[in-house]
């Protein structure tokens, strides 16, 4: 591995090295990302050099290194996990493309072409992942039913473990993973990418069971409800938040191009009402505990992301319902109200990362790996707070906001900066954040319009 590593601009990568990036993975982007096993990771890293092992070495290294900060050490091991990648998928050397090393790499590569790269670039990677987990989908469910004659696995019966490495029980959480990635497609450089039948079959290896052991639907595929949350782990609840975000954006989409063409063809209440009993179903199962005895379990960082993720997706739903309310002057006073809306609940997601410490040294950089997941809410909770001050003191130069509306944008405008990744994509709604700070004058809590010279 070492001389192979020298070929591709790793010219030192010592065993302490590479045990210093693996703690890194391990330590931070794992919790966010929890579908690499550790136990399997350490025998994958010390055995053979097939590619395929070796993709997902150096995608791991790749995401430990940008943990640590070292970029050339980050860009050379993305160099070295495309490589093995390519290897693997012309079967050089004893290597195997259809294997979860390789999916589990593809996800990591991904990750990294989304934050450092042009949008195209980790589309295409997205599509080898896609294309890839559903023949291991496939395979694995034929294998399956070969040997128990029993439908489709639970959620309960999905673990990753060395013994059902090739089949369906062992790529759950990759399946996760890889879905969680493309819900968040949209916000990349290039037009929103509709739901297609890879985010459909990603959804369908997922289920759970209810409590008298009767299969049903996972709830990406169906309404939601207390009970159904109730069978779902911290990680499929972020998933879960994540889908729901791509569905509302999706719905803000087709109403905008319902919009625009004059054309009354999408069924706007429907999809409405759908969309927000599934977003508050969620957000109450997600706020039954206070933030603070979050913060204390031991999926704290993944109940925490859900939450930000979550409250986004309402508010670009009330963006929806403004869209919609432009169609008539009587519906003025309901798109007041959904912006009012919007400002509370910005409000609600700078007051969890307050309370979930999330810009505290020892949290910055959980939150900053999870980054291009949670940029997005943040950014609609910015937009949020710049849009109300802007109508409600568009007449003025300095704007004048209260102290409390004040204090949530600056605390957004603060985890965005932390959070940023390399291309600028935010880079716009950052100056703006900034520009609204420097003009604006904190205000003070009772209001004193009333007083008269």
């Amino acid at each position: 591995m070492m001389k192979e590593a020298s070929h591709m601009g790793i010219d030192q990568l010592s065993l302490e090295l590479a045990q210093h990036l693996t703690d890194c993975y391990f330590e931070v982007v794992q919790r966010h990302l929890p579908f690499v096993n550790k136990n399997d990771f350490g025998s994958t890293s010390m055995g053979p050099g097939s590619s395929h092992n070796q993709a997902l070495v150096y995608a791991v290294y790749m995401a430990g290194a940008h943990v640590d900060g070292n970029t050339h050490l980050e860009e050379a091991c993305y160099v070295a996990a495309r490589y093995h990648l390519e290897n693997a998928q012309r079967d050089a050397n004893g290597s195997k493309f259809w294997t979860l090393e390789v999916a589990q790499a593809l996800i990591l590569v991904a990750r990294y072409e989304f934050t450092h790269t042009k949008a195209p670039k980790a589309l295409l990677t997205m599509a080898r992942l896609n294309q890839l987990l559903q023949i291991l989908w496939y395979n694995g469910l034929s294998e399956h039913s070969a040997k128990t004659q029993s439908p489709l696995p639970t959620l309960v019966d999905l673990q990753i473990t060395v013994q059902e490495r090739n089949t369906h029980l062992g790529v759950k959480r990759i399946y996760l993973a890889a879905l969680a990635m493309r819900c968040r497609q949209a916000f990349t450089s290039i037009p929103a990418v509709q739901e297609s039948d890879d985010t459909r079959s990603l959804s369908q290896v997922i289920r759970s069971r209810s409590p008298i052991g009767e299969e049903q639907e996972f709830p990406f595929c169906s309404s939601l409800s207390s009970n159904s949350l109730e069978q779902l782990d911290p990680f499929s609840l972020f998933a879960l938040a994540l889908k729901i975000a791509a569905d509302v954006d999706r719905h803000y989409d087709n109403m905008a191009t319902d919009v625009k063409s004059g054309k009354v063809v999408y069924n706007f209440c429907h999809h409405h009402a759908g969309n927000n009993s599934d977003i508050g179903i969620l957000v109450s199962w997600l706020t039954r505990d206070s933030t603070s005895a979050i913060s204390s379990s031991p999926d704290w960082v993944l109940r925490i992301l859900a939450m930000i993720i979550a409250l986004g997706a309402r508010i670009q739903l009330y963006n929806t319902a403004i869209i919609w309310g432009e169609r008539a002057k009587f519906l003025s006073p309901a798109t007041i109200r959904c912006q009012t809306q919007n400002v509370s609940t910005a409000k609600d997601i700078s007051d969890i990362l307050l309370q979930a410490e999330v810009l505290d040294d020892s949290k910055v950089k959980t939150f900053r790996e999870a980054g291009f997941f949670i940029m997005p809410s943040l950014a609609l909770a910015a937009n949020a707070h710049i849009i109300a001050t802007k109508l409600g003191n568009s007449d003025t130069v300095h704007w004048y906001v209260d102290h409390e509306a004040r204090k949530s944008l600056e605390t957004i405008y603060t985890v965005m900066e932390a959070c940023d990744d390399e291309t600028d994509r935010y880079r716009s709604c950052l100056d703006t954040c900034k520009g609204v700070l420097e003009s604006t004058h904190g205000g003070t809590v009772l209001r004193t319009e009333f007083v008269q010279g």
